[in-house]
């Protein structure tokens, strides 16, 4: 632990004891050396390398645990393992509604490639199916992206692979980009009534999981209204009331995002 977090902690140590009496404090304290276990379990049962004499030193401090559970980084929050063509009930609802003026950032892989149904990573649609979507892959086993009622195809997509996405309409053309690439083509407006899900379509307000297969990734997303960023995802596990769950955290509005779907995500820790 490096001289700056510990004189940061002692500052806040300061701080916290002109809040509470001596023995709320010791009580506090008590309380989370109990979570930092419970942590550490978590920790540990997801192969993280932590050795059982380490109360955490390398993740949020004593002082975070007196404010609360502190929240962990994953890597990615995934929809299932299966490989095979098994739905998996496990999605994340955006509030966000895709509009003309909407630019999405994702990162995102896949376990295997599923050829034979649409894999929506990121969908928000209305019954004509206008809206945004992001699909990875797509029946052609390519990863694409529906904007409006068209469609722009980008490169075949490789089990594991982690790419980088991002997608807009620029008046009636849009662009998808993969890794660095450019694909284009003509589309129709992509603005929609009903905000985003991440793993299955969100049509018209109602969840269209039967079509959302499991062994999708997400690393990251970021999504920009006119240029200006009105989202920024990263999955963490975060404590719910009883129990650490894996969600996304929105950096721009300091929020949680939660799992709907009846299922539970797989997820890799850091």
């Amino acid at each position: 632990m490096t001289l700056a977090i510990l004189l940061q902690q002692a500052f806040k140590i300061i701080e916290y004891m002109g809040t509470y009496t001596t023995t709320q404090l010791y009580d506090k304290i008590n309380e989370l050396s109990t979570q930092k276990e419970e942590l550490r379990q978590v920790l540990l049962s997801k192969g993280a390398d932590v050795s059982a004499n380490v109360l955490l030193d390398d993740y949020p401090s004593i002082i975070d645990g007196i404010c609360g559970h502190p929240d962990i980084r994953l890597e990615y929050i995934a929809n299932g393992t299966d490989s095979t063509d098994a739905t998996r009930n496990v999605y994340y609802d955006t509030g966000y509604v895709p509009s003309d003026t909407t630019t999405i950032d994702i990162t995102a892989a896949c376990y295997y490639i599923n050829k034979s149904a649409n894999v929506p990573l990121f969908s928000g649609v209305d019954s004509n199916w206008k809206g945004l979507s992001i699909f990875a892959p797509m029946n052609s086993g390519k990863i694409e992206a529906r904007l409006g009622n068209s469609y722009i195809v980008g490169p075949s997509a490789v089990s594991n692979t982690k790419y980088y996405i991002s997608t807009a309409v620029k008046s009636t053309t849009g662009y998808l980009m993969v890794n660095g690439q450019t694909y284009s083509g003509s589309t129709s407006s992509a603005y929609g009534t009903t905000s985003a899900y991440l793993f299955a379509y969100n049509i018209n307000g109602t969840v269209n999981t039967t079509v959302s297969y499991s062994g999708m990734k997400i690393y990251s997303l970021q999504i920009y209204t006119n240029g200006i960023k009105a989202r920024d995802y990263i999955p963490v596990l975060h404590w719910n009331d009883s129990q650490y769950v894996a969600c996304f955290y929105d950096k721009v509005n300091d929020n949680y995002i939660y799992n709907l779907g009846t299922q539970t995500p797989d997820y890799k820790i850091r």
